[in-house]
């Protein structure tokens, strides 16, 4: 198993300079970061395609359990909330409390790098909750990704972008069937708006 997690990030680490760690024990938090740059631009892409492979290679494999499976929809967890705006995008729209309820959790995400599975009424952690499952934090990407469409927003592509990053560092082992479909989405989605970047077509 060891050699496998080698050899899978040897295959997976390039020039993009952030790959080849656990985005989520050693934070990455791009100081001074040229995102707009050619070379970035670049080997963001190679790194992605070569994700897209291995992705649609497990999403080949049998259907396996995970915490995604079991994301639960108690009153309070981060699974409702996200279930919230879900709901609003369904109908091409994102509501003036879900937009607040969303930078909510991309500025938690964006300061701290971690979320966490329940929450009050305030969007305040409770003290008592474990952080955000692997599954969890692909349903956020996940919606993030859809609102960074829906609204062609450089504030969002800029956190899915890290937060890409981020679920891409972890081994593949711990993803489920789910998790997988939800990142080939997100990759998809996350190539189409960096490519309005790259065109100066989104909004700043």
């Amino acid at each position: 198993m060891a050699k496998a997690n080698i050899k899978e990030k040897m295959e997976l680490d390039s020039k993009y300079p952030y790959s080849g760690k656990n985005l989520f024990k050693n934070p990455e938090y791009y100081f001074y970061a040229d995102c707009s740059s050619s070379d970035y631009l670049k080997n963001w892409k190679k790194h992605r395609n070569k994700s897209l492979k291995k992705l649609k290679q497990y999403c080949d494999l049998k259907r396996s359990k995970s915490d995604s499976d079991k994301i639960t929809s108690k009153r309070g967890t981060l699974t409702t909330y996200l279930d919230l705006i879900s709901q609003s995008l369904r109908n091409n729209v994102l509501g003036k409390r879900e937009k607040y309820i969303l930078l909510k959790f991309i500025t938690k995400f964006e300061v701290h790098r971690r979320l966490f599975s329940y929450y009050d009424s305030n969007l305040i952690r409770r003290k008592s909750s474990p952080e955000a499952g692997f599954g969890e934090y692909t349903y956020f990407a996940l919606v993030v990704a859809q609102c960074a469409r829906l609204e062609n927003s450089l504030n969002y592509t800029s956190c899915l972008i890290k937060l890409m990053d981020c679920l891409l560092s972890i081994p593949k082992k711990n993803y489920s069937y789910k998790d997988s479909k939800f990142l080939i989405q997100c990759i998809k989605i996350e190539s189409e708006l960096l490519d309005n970047l790259g065109k100066g077509a989104i909004n700043r």
